[in-house]
């Protein structure tokens, strides 16, 4: 009777050792990781006719919101898209002289022309590092006209 019971445990336990082994490998494959930017996009009292373009694509009047993503692809070792080219064109309010502000977004931030501003994602990412998407802090961006918000260096504040 025992070695009935003892049979018996033993093909239990190979059955499940062969069964878990491929799981056990499966289990080591690296999960991909999304990282959320949300983003606001504004523009002075002294624009009009605001249009959001991200790489040369119509996306909204403005104001806008823009939810960028950017996704962490651990197996190849890349985040992707590196950097979305976000470019904003209208015209001034009082002589309809058009006007063009460009911005790059990336992981670590909004990049313009003469300034960059941290999204702080080192350390947003650690704070939430046992989590698949993370959603990082929404941002403001504000284009204002160098004409008469007395901007004359760069045309975009983030």
């Amino acid at each position: 009777m025992r070695t009935n019971k003892t049979k018996s445990y033993l093909i239990v336990f190979l059955f499940a050792s062969v069964v878990s082994t491929p799981l056990a490998a499966k289990s080591k494959k690296l999960l991909n990781r999304s990282i959320y930017m949300p983003i606001d996009f504004e523009l002075c009292e002294h624009l009009a006719d605001g249009i959001l373009y991200e790489n040369d694509r119509l996306i909204s009047m403005m104001p806008a919101g823009r939810l960028f993503q950017f996704t962490y692809y651990a197996d190849r070792k890349v985040l992707l898209p590196e950097q979305v080219r976000v470019r904003v064109g209208g015209t001034y309010l009082d002589d309809d002289e058009p006007f063009t502000a460009e911005l790059s977004v990336t992981v670590q931030g909004i990049h313009t022309a003469h300034r960059f501003r941290s999204a702080d994602t080192q350390v947003q990412l650690l704070k939430q590092r046992k989590k698949i998407d993370t959603r990082l802090k929404k941002r403001t961006v504000r284009l204002a006209c160098k004409r008469y918000c007395k901007r004359e260096r760069h045309v975009a504040t983030p």
